[in-house]
């Protein structure tokens, strides 16, 4: 029985062990910030390729996710997850409207985003604090483009 209970945290530590090496240990899921440092401009400077018409709702919903969680997410972050809607062809352009600084460093950047489907777009005000946190509320866009959809 002692040798049992010797043995038993074994079972506890093993596959816990297991899934921490699976999830790549300490790593963060976003990539290495260090040495990025685009402008507005070349974050959104890929999106304009079209390869298909597929749906816009998994970006949307994507997005919406990200931002309402307040992610760190660095600009090479957004580049992969706009390039990657940007080969489904679900973005048909970008366009930056203006930026706006509110402190040393933090600016409001706003931008337009047209999808493929029925040209519809929306302006999504990001806040970028330190010239890495995005925090912004997307649901009640989104909410009114689905709508707007049906």
């Amino acid at each position: 029985m002692k040798r049992l209970l010797k043995i038993f945290p074994l079972f506890l530590i093993l596959p816990s062990l297991f899934l921490y090496s699976l999830i790549g240990g300490k790593k963060s899921a976003l990539p290495n910030q260090k040495g990025i440092k685009e402008s507005a401009t070349e974050i959104f400077k890929n999106a304009n390729k079209i390869v298909n018409k597929d749906t816009i709702y998994d970006f949307r919903i994507h997005l919406s996710r990200a931002f309402n969680q307040q992610i760190r997410a660095t600009p090479l972050y957004l580049n992969l997850m706009l390039n990657q809607a940007t080969r489904n062809g679900q973005i048909k352009d970008t366009q930056i409207v203006s930026e706006n600084k509110i402190k040393k460093d933090s600016s409001i950047l706003i931008v337009k985003i047209w999808f493929n489907t029925d040209s519809l777009q929306f302006e999504q005000p990001m806040v970028y604090q330190d010239g890495w946190k995005i925090g912004v509320n997307y649901t009640k866009e989104r909410n009114r483009l689905l709508s707007k959809k049906q």
